[in-house]
């Protein structure tokens, strides 16, 4: 094996495997576990996904990118254990964090890491089996940890204990996160998923957008699409809250709501394909959630920023942001305003670290492909329906797909107006298929094309 098979066995299990834990809290510990006979709980270290690699006894460094570092002090360490153990080839998922007194944050590590600093710890947790090699559970690969890297060092197996019961995990996390002030603890049962327990961390944002249901969900709010607000002023899209409320209060908001749309350029698509309505952002939604994070599977995480003017949502820039576990509605701040003191994005920092990058302004315009509309008359008035299929021109941004496909249906027969659906793809091919097929099933005998 060379070093881009380790690269990518690398960013592998970053994607199939760290990007698939099971977020959940304290109060789901005896109930959404799966049940086992021994577990490994382990203290979640709060630095950087690396893996410890090693090539004919030369030991380097990768991210969870595929980076590669061959130059830093703890690599001395690494090479001296390899040679003592007699290890020529191998490839050690772990954490890499800048040691110090107190809880240390990722972006001490990034900081230590830019620096090369000599007081950056490597904890081992997992080892990237052969092919070729028997399968180990979880405990198993911890047992064989302990056999290369000692308990404690610049160099060590992760601070882990088996147990048996889910009452000893959740006696472990009160003593490691909300006594000891630990970012969190994993879960590994001998077979089967793994765990990663938080606490809970509650954060205001502003409603600036909301979708509705449909099916026999119909008439009800099914998402709010949040932001929190930047020191320019402009609103950095969140994430979708849908947790939390009763249908009574669905329906009631999706009444209120409807008075509050405003025009905008800014799309984006609920999972039920809705199109999200742009509203004026001036509603504070307290929510919870247990886990944050600023980086996908291959990527740092970003998002688009709404400038607020001449009562529009305007798309400003895009910028690195977060998303999160599940949030939980738990009320509106009626003593809150969306104004930056209240709804700041700044709230997130002291739970995660987000990259410093600048905006990306001035996207690239989007360029229509093609442009159907078709006309019926019934009872004396024009009914309309349209199909239009662009090409963003903006997919090297991670939140914007490269074709949007957009179908309205105009009937003023009907109680609901007007009816939209959105698609979105990154295949030419594909768009194309729904924009042919979605014309064939929607227009039939009487419409005229104009």
């Amino acid at each position: 094996m060379d070093i881009k098979d380790y690269q990518e066995l690398t960013t592998g299990y970053k994607k199939t495997v760290v990007s698939r834990y099971i977020a959940i809290e304290k109060d789901k510990i005896l109930t959404n576990i799966t049940s086992d006979e021994k577990y490994l709980v382990s203290t979640k270290y709060d630095g950087h996904y690396f893996s410890l690699c090693c090539i004919k006894g030369a030991p380097f460094l990768i991210n969870r990118s595929g980076r590669i570092y061959d130059d830093l002090p703890i690599l001395k360490n690494a090479k001296e254990l390899f040679k003592t153990k007699k290890i020529k080839n191998i490839a050690i998922p772990g954490e890499i964090y800048y040691n110090d007194e107190g809880r240390v944050r990722a972006f001490h590590t990034t900081k230590a890491l830019a620096e090369s600093s000599e007081h950056l710890k490597f904890a081992a947790f997992d080892i990237i089996q052969p092919e070729d090699s028997p399968y180990k559970n979880s405990l198993e690969t911890f047992e064989e940890l302990k056999t290369i890297f000692p308990a404690e060092g610049t160099l060590h197996y992760l601070d882990a204990k088996v147990v048996e019961s889910r009452n000893e995990i959740k006696e472990i996390f009160i003593n490691k996160v909300e006594e000891g002030g630990e970012e969190g603890v994993i879960v590994k049962p001998s077979q089967g998923f793994t765990y990663k327990i938080k606490p809970k961390h509650t954060f205001d944002a502003v409603v600036v957008g909301y979708a509705e249901g449909d099916g026999d969900r119909e008439g009800l709010v099914r998402d709010l699409l949040l932001a929190f607000m930047r020191e320019d002023n402009t609103y950095q899209i969140f994430g979708h809250l849908h947790h939390g409320f009763t249908d009574d209060e669905r329906r009631e908001l999706l009444k209120e709501l409807e008075s509050e749309r405003i025009e905008s350029n800014y799309i984006e698509v609920a999972r039920n394909k809705v199109a999200f309505q742009m509203i004026k952002p001036e509603r504070v939604i307290e929510f919870s959630t247990i886990d944050l994070i600023s980086e996908s599977a291959t990527s740092v995480i970003r998002k688009t920023c709404l400038k607020y003017e001449d009562g529009k949502l305007i798309i400003d820039s895009v910028m690195p942001s977060v998303s999160c576990s599940v949030p939980q509605f738990i009320k509106f701040r009626d003593d809150k305003k969306a104004v930056y003191e209240d709804v700041r994005f700044s709230q997130i920092d002291d739970f995660i670290e987000v990259p410093k990058e600048g905006a990306v302004k001035d996207l690239p315009e989007s360029t229509i492909i093609k442009r159907e509309v078709y006309v019926k008359e019934s009872k004396g008035k024009k009914m309309v329906r349209k199909f239009l299929l662009w090409k963003t021109n903006k997919e090297e941004q991670q939140e914007f797909p490269a074709y949007v496909f957009f179908y309205t249906d105009f009937s003023p027969n009907r109680k609901d107006l007007l009816k939209k659906n959105i698609i979105v793809s990154d295949s030419e091919e594909q768009i194309g298929k729904i924009f042919q097929d979605s014309v064939k099933d929607n227009v039939k005998k009487g419409w005229e094309s104009v």
